[in-house]
């Protein structure tokens, strides 16, 4: 069974605050993981985290990473991921169309293990087993009606493919990755010749480009926003997709029975909420020293209110 969870996300205020961020680090109570930006390979780009800006959307937590690949498969060729099951809560592979929606998606337990390995994430598994291999084979084009096992299909549109790999909470004392390497690449060329490593990313011409995400146009925003999203109580509405979104929260046109096609590279095991808060910032004044030192009672402190 495909699992599906509830992610909260707090959409952005109406008017940001600026101010100092000195942190560097995950959440409290975590360590913080040594250079992130080395985990990467010729086909997969990442890691998407909240601690390097460039790469922080597609809804990450502090709990999860993402390595995406763009790659375009010669006419003919198919592909192959090779890996390890990670030491890690959750693992999946999506992917997306070129606006950023999901189309198809493979996770952790749907995944049949090679011969002789085991997958942690099945009921009843040993999660220290050491022979933990599996092998994906990403297809082109749509799903089929039968689906087959181990298949991640790409939909790819003018040849062009977009895949996540995500790693939910790796074990204690296990980088982002969960402990293994990023899964491998190997291509089978129309001729039948294979090719893997960096052969198989030039055969495909992987792209080491972050993704991007689509953004709202400024004169759309700025006419949204001359109406107030933020509700007290706060209310909570289930993410469809883009356009249902700004109609309902800036315009109130909600009862519209939208299509769930949500962007911005959600991931198909999760379901998404969102609300909407006024943020007001304010610093408070400082006071020049006299020839007495005299700490000032609130200099250099800033202060925001949260308002529905």
């Amino acid at each position: 069974m495909i699992r599906a969870s509830i992610i909260t996300s707090l959409a952005l205020g109406l008017m940001a605050c600026g101010g100092d961020s000195s942190s560097n680090g995950v959440a409290d109570g975590t360590e913080t993981v040594p250079n992130p930006t080395d985990i990467n390979t010729c086909f997969w780009t990442g890691p998407y985290i909240k601690e390097i800006p460039a790469r922080n959307f597609a809804y990450p937590d502090t709990g999860a990473a993402y390595w995406s690949a763009q790659y375009t498969l010669p006419e003919g060729a198919t592909l192959k991921l090779k890996g390890d099951f990670p030491y890690a809560r959750y693992i999946s592979f999506n992917s997306y169309r070129s606006d950023g929606t999901p189309a198809h998606a493979i996770s952790d337990n749907a995944i049949v293990p090679n011969a002789g390995a085991i997958n942690p994430f099945a009921g009843g598994a040993e999660r220290q087993s050491e022979f933990r291999g599996y092998e994906l084979e990403v297809a082109a084009g749509e799903a089929p009606e039968s689906e087959a096992a181990n298949t991640l299909y790409d939909y790819a549109e003018d040849g062009d493919s977009t895949l996540l790999y995500r790693v939910y909470v790796p074990d204690e004392g296990k980088d982002l990755a969960g402990g293994v390497k990023l899964p491998e690449v190997e291509v089978t060329l129309a001729d039948g010749s294979t090719v893997s490593g960096e052969a198989a990313c030039d055969a495909v011409e992987s792209s080491s480009d972050n993704i991007t995400v689509p953004r709202v146009p400024a004169d759309v925003y700025a006419a949204a926003s001359e109406n107030n999203p933020a509700n007290d109580p706060p209310v909570w509405r289930a993410a469809y997709n883009f356009a249902h979104s700004l109609a309902c929260s800036f315009y109130g046109s909600c009862n519209t029975d939208p299509e769930r096609e949500v962007s911005w590279f959600a991931n198909l095991d999760n379901q998404y909420i969102s609300t909407h808060v006024v943020v007001k910032c304010f610093r408070p004044p400082s006071f020049e020293l006299s020839s007495r030192p005299v700490l000032p009672h609130s200099a250099a402190i800033r202060r925001c209110v949260y308002e529905a």
